[in-house]
């Protein structure tokens, strides 16, 4: 005997939704608004915004390990690797630590640590730029005053 399925040629299946949009558009969402609210208090904007990736980054390898444990959909590695290399290694680190997840797998090391020594090799190159030239052209200075904060005699 034939087993029928619910399944006519007629209907119309679910589409399937590649995550990678979502999740690019969560993790640019949040990052912009953590970074938006710690420049509100007055944090430097280039922190700010390495403070909010991280936490972002963070928070997705949270909630992937979360997902892995039931089951279900997952944050693709891509999106991981993608908030590491924008600013999110010390973030993806401590992700890994904290919830003992992707510790295995070794292209993550990689990404995270030449992530993070490459953000740090930025702050390092533009803290010694700010505190080293005092005599800048005025669209350069104007700029450098949007990522320095104001010092306090000011």
């Amino acid at each position: 005997m034939k087993q029928q399925s619910n399944y006519s040629p007629g209907q119309r299946r679910g589409r399937y939704r590649s995550p990678y949009k979502l999740y690019f558009w969560l993790g640019l969402g949040l990052t912009v608004a953590l970074a938006a609210l710690l420049v509100f208090l007055k944090m430097p904007v280039y922190l700010a915004y390495i403070a909010g990736v991280s936490a972002v980054t963070f928070g997705f390898y949270g909630y992937d390990k979360l997902q892995a444990k039931r089951g279900m959909g997952r944050v693709p590695e891509m999106i991981l690797h993608l908030l590491a290399i924008t600013g999110g290694a010390a973030g993806g680190i401590a992700g890994q630590w904290v919830f003992h997840h992707k510790i295995r797998k070794q292209i993550f090391h990689i990404v995270l640590w030449l992530s993070l020594f490459a953000h740090m090799a930025i702050f390092v190159f533009f803290y010694k730029y700010l505190t080293t030239f005092t005599d800048l052209p005025g669209g350069i200075k104007a700029l450098l005053d949007i990522i320095r904060p104001p010092s306090p005699g000011q």
